[in-house]
């Protein structure tokens, strides 16, 4: 430990999220390790930052994280800085309420935002960082993520259809985003093949992991058969952990008979359709509960051995393993 050089303990310190340092600053006993990890405690500072489209260009505006807009913070100033300045929350509010401070923000070209986002982009938390654009524009979005795309990954992205770069972005994180716990697709002309990705998504919730997706598009239409397809899998191996959330009832088609028999296999708490049925696994320490509407299908595992178990919390009637 002594022989480790301290540009090491910099660079790997640097990765850590603003919880993970909260946790080991008061914590970590070794010299070298105790002052690097309490530095950048004491120093991390983290920026929101909001983009609107106009008729003339973009603009953008920097926020602490308490969400308070300050126009004297600017790129210059947090990339001299970016040692320790990061960029958990990006957004697109094109859509949304305008307030009078954007008439003294500086409007840019398309060019001079795509090389802003190409220099801010470094910064962006890939433990904690957010991605938002329910309230954005087309235009808007596909700028940012065009700029984004392979370079940004993302602890949770809600996300607007804006042309197949907002599907490909959408794959990329789901496929290599070590962090990513949360999607939202949300908005019209989302294709139906975004399911696959949704399932995915899902299924990569393991123990110590979980995911949550929420699919608010109508032109998304989740049936019976998809939601017995997940139900399967958890069945088979029991060590699923996620959610799905469906803003609409599930589509009937000729299996909707189909789940009645599946949901009857062992350990049943039997509701109306629209409150979630809960099973229990025969062998392993997990539940499903599936439901027509919203609450699709949630899959919880025993966590104990972590801080945090998720089941215990939620369902402490169904701990008694």
């Amino acid at each position: 430990m002594e022989a480790v050089p301290l540009k090491f303990v910099d660079s790997v310190v640097e990765q850590l999220g603003w919880e993970t340092l909260t946790e080991l600053a008061p914590n970590v006993r070794h010299w070298r390790w105790k002052h690097v990890i309490y530095l950048h405690y004491r120093n991390r500072v983290y920026y929101e930052v909001v983009f609107r489209k106009e008729e003339q260009g973009f603009k953008h505006a920097f926020k602490d994280k308490k969400g308070k807009l300050d126009l004297l913070i600017n790129a210059r100033m947090i990339l001299k800085n970016r040692r320790f300045a990061r960029i958990f929350y990006v957004r697109d509010a094109t859509k949304g309420r305008c307030s009078p401070h954007w008439d003294n923000v500086q409007l840019l070209s398309e060019s001079a935002t795509q090389k802003l986002l190409g220099s801010i982009a470094p910064l962006i938390d890939r433990v904690s960082g957010k991605f938002k654009s329910f309230s954005g524009s087309a235009e808007c979005t596909n700028v940012l993520l065009t700029s984004f795309s392979r370079k940004v990954y993302l602890r949770e992205l809600t996300l607007r259809y804006c042309g197949q770069i907002a599907y490909d972005f959408l794959e990329d994180q789901i496929n290599n985003s070590h962090f990513l716990s949360y999607v939202r697709i949300a908005g019209r002309n989302w294709p139906q093949s975004s399911l696959d990705l949704i399932r995915k998504f899902c299924l990569k919730g393991r123990l110590g992991r979980r995911t949550e997706a929420t699919v608010a598009s109508r032109d998304v239409v989740i049936n019976s058969g998809y939601i017995k397809s997940l139900f399967n899998v958890w069945r088979t191996g029991g060590d699923l952990n996620f959610c799905l959330y469906y803003d609409w009832t599930i589509a009937d088609d000729d299996d909707d008979d189909e789940l009645g028999p599946l949901l009857n296999q062992g350990g049943v708490k039997s509701n109306p359709s629209w409150v979630p049925t809960t099973v229990v696994h025969r062998t392993k320490k997990s539940i499903a509960c599936v439901s027509n509407s919203y609450y699709l299908i949630q899959c919880f595992i025993c966590e104990c051995r972590f801080l945090r178990c998720n089941l215990k919390e939620r369902y402490p009637e169904y701990h008694n393993f």
